[in-house]
């Protein structure tokens, strides 16, 4: 199945310390996801200042409990600097 999450980060002071804390660990696991076949694209979502606040992410896993070990097992999940997701099955079409 095919997801598209968006997840927020926290709105306290330490938000944006946690998420670069957690920066390098989440792209090394994202990469690997990438190469697993499982990550299919993501990116940084900003507000209108520039400040980084959430994250969208497209993933391909098994099903909705495969999808939650995913991003339990992420960096972003496990230092706290996701706080809310909206998740949403989707089908992507193959481009050649």
């Amino acid at each position: 199945m095919q997801f598209h999450i968006t997840a927020m980060d926290g709105t306290d002071n330490e938000a944006p310390k946690r998420r670069e804390c957690a920066w390098l660990p989440h792209l090394d696991y994202v990469t690997k996801q990438k190469v697993a076949g499982t990550f299919l694209l993501g990116g940084t979502i900003v507000d209108e200042a520039g400040n980084k606040i959430g994250s969208t992410l497209f993933v391909e896993v098994d099903d909705r409990s495969a999808l939650d070990c995913w991003l339990a097992d992420d960096p972003f999940s496990q230092q706290n600097v996701w706080q809310s997701f909206d998740i949403k099955i989707v089908e992507i079409p193959p481009f050649e």
